[in-house]
């Protein structure tokens, strides 16, 4: 019998289960670039409803992807070079590639998703996408802690 935990041991283990859920979704409740991040590079894809931007920093090797119509930041990580190519990811299992059109001009890039679809994202000023991103509410997503992929 248990004085502390109404209900017994069963409700013990639900109130740990709890906690450990909230421990694992408070790194979400945080405004998305809250570390005063500064990027060097954001692309976007203008879609009719919305648009979709990709924001590097190069100092941390960070990607946050971010759409109009959402409220989420995914955040992952990045290797390789920003004038021929980067490979993005977000978990073990989750990534896409990044490529300028042509080597070298970073003023159009592709992008080829999770699922394989390749799609053409303009240059766009990183200093006005962050602070889209900052005034927008958006939270930051992290699929896996960082540094482990």
């Amino acid at each position: 019998m248990s004085c502390l935990y109404p209900g017994g041991e069963r409700n013990r283990y639900r109130l740990i289960a709890f906690l450990t859920a909230l421990v694992l979704v408070l790194p979400a409740a945080f405004p998305a670039g809250a570390e005063e991040t500064v990027y060097e590079y954001a692309y976007v894809r203008m879609l009719p409803d919305y648009a979709i931007y990709y924001v590097f920093d190069m100092d941390t090797m960070t990607v946050r992807q971010f759409k109009t119509n959402d409220t989420v930041a995914l955040v992952g990580t990045f290797i390789g070079d920003m004038a021929f190519g980067a490979d993005i990811r977000y978990s073990k299992d989750w990534h896409e590639s990044f490529f300028p059109v042509s080597p070298g001009d970073l003023s159009r890039a592709m992008i080829t998703d999770y699922s394989g679809f390749t799609f053409e994202y303009m240059l766009t000023d990183p200093a006005a996408a962050a602070r889209l991103m900052k005034n927008g509410g958006y939270c930051d997503i992290w699929l896996e802690p960082a540094g482990i992929y």
